[in-house]
């Protein structure tokens, strides 16, 4: 294994960290074009899990990428104090908000927006436990 000159630990964490926001910011805009796209719909349950995954699409794309919208100090605060918290409890968080559009709608679309979400929370959790 070739290991740079000061290179430890912290280095690959900060990557792995680096790459799950990199992987969160790219779930967010996916799970917010589909949950656009799955309101063109008859049915009420997926309208509502549309809904839903629309709503949490942008938050998990603000609290991820908060320098997309620079100009809003409270969009910055909101990720600032969303950081400040263990990688456990904003991974359980984001699996919470991967399940929810679940309940509502089983449409291919929700499901496949919901589990990129599910998928970065299981990320930051298991990075959590590779952090000790």
């Amino acid at each position: 294994m070739d290991v740079e000159a000061g290179a430890g630990p912290s280095v690959d964490a900060a990557r792995w960290r680096s790459s799950v926001k990199v992987f969160g910011i790219i779930a967010g805009i996916v799970a917010a074009i589909l949950g656009v796209i799955s309101l063109i719909t008859v049915s009420v349950g997926c309208v509502a899990g549309g809904i839903l995954q629309l709503f949490f699409g942008i938050f998990v794309l603000l609290v991820e990428g908060p320098f997309l919208c620079y100009l809003s100090p409270s969009i910055q605060g909101l990720a600032d104090n969303i950081d400040a918290r263990p990688l456990f409890i904003k991974g359980l968080v984001y699996i919470l908000l991967g399940v929810l559009p679940m309940i509502f709608c089983n449409g291919f679309l929700v499901i496949i927006g919901s589990l990129l979400i599910l998928l970065t929370g299981v990320l930051y959790v298991v990075l959590q436990f590779l952090n000790k």
